[in-house]
């Protein structure tokens, strides 16, 4: 896949293709159904299959947000789409001079200098300055340069499937809901650093996970997790949390991972971490022994659920 970035007024032009557009937040099934449109239309022009997103986040540029974490940030939209089959990444800068176009010039000076055939949005895709560009505003303006699809919500539950209720699910640990809606696993990535090594102390010794980029990171509380690095994967424990037992005069929050069946040194290593199973919220234990007592617990369930997977696969 060709990741070209694009800074407005600089568009230049390349090879003529369909583009799926959107800024594509989690890449959920309902953008998995956008690209695979997107990819079925490429494939009837002859065209070659290109997304086109934006960066930063529009709403830190306009200042509405200081930050914003994101269910994939770029570089993990870059690796999904890469196993998607996109063969062209568009990556718009988006900044105050690009946030003024109007629908119409942004057809006219963006869309149209790249040769597009067909473009393909979401039900719900806006677009130009202030959001004031729908999909079918897109069509219009572009129906004498290229094709324009606008797909239909995919529904869960009777309700369209979208970044915000994935997060609204990880807010409050149902990682269940969150993998139906994104059609895989919930991960984040992170590299191992040292911590203060309480849970070697107590017999769990933890990998404590400092996330590569602004990850949402699901509600506090324990996860069964995936963890995979360039060798091998493992299933374990992930706490995050403050760790209240402890009484820590400044708490702040962690992530921390017990793997199962490991023996080794992860220092700066950099692993993936696949959220599948919420085992219980975080609780302030009144002694480290009843906190052992429960994490022991914890193992148990965890490898009970691993069990009964193995035995549906």
């Amino acid at each position: 896949m060709k990741t070209i970035h694009l800074t407005y007024p600089n568009i230049h032009k390349v090879d003529s293709s369909v583009i799926a557009l959107g800024y594509f937040d989690g890449v959920h099934r309902g953008h998995q159904k956008v690209i695979q449109t997107a990819k079925n239309l490429a494939k009837e022009r002859k065209a070659a299959l290109s997304v086109m997103t934006f960066h930063p986040h529009p709403k830190v540029v306009l200042g509405q947000l200081k930050h914003v974490r994101h269910l994939t940030p770029l570089s993990e939209k870059e690796r999904l789409f890469k196993q998607m089959g996109v063969e062209q990444l568009f990556i718009v800068q988006f900044d105050e001079l690009f946030s003024q176009l109007t629908p119409q010039k942004f057809v006219e000076r963006v869309l149209s200098p790249l040769a597009v055939k067909g473009v393909v949005t979401g039900f719900n895709f806006h677009f130009g300055k202030g959001g004031q560009g729908s999909g079918e505003d897109l069509a219009r303006i572009g129906a004498n340069i290229f094709e324009t699809k606008i797909v239909s919500p995919v529904l869960d539950d009777q309700l369209p499937i979208s970044s915000t209720r994935i997060r609204d699910a990880l807010s409050i640990g149902d990682v269940t809901s969150a993998m139906r809606l994104l059609g895989r696993a919930y991960a984040f990535h992170g590299r191992v650093v040292h911590g203060d090594q309480r849970g070697r102390v107590i017999g769990f010794p933890t990998a404590n996970i400092e996330p590569s980029d602004a990850y949402w990171i699901p509600s506090r509380g324990v996860y069964i997790v995936k963890v995979k690095n360039e060798q091998s994967q493992f299933y374990g424990m992930m706490n995050i949390g403050i760790r209240p037992t402890f009484d820590h005069p400044e708490p702040r929050e962690v992530i921390e991972v017990h793997l199962l069946d490991f023996q080794g040194d992860l220092y700066d290593q950099q692993l993936t971490i696949e959220v599948i199973h919420h085992l219980r919220s975080e609780r302030k234990f009144s002694s480290v022994d009843q906190l052992l007592q429960q994490l022991n617990i914890d193992r148990e369930q965890t490898e009970q659920w691993i069990s009964v997977q193995a035995s549906k696969e």
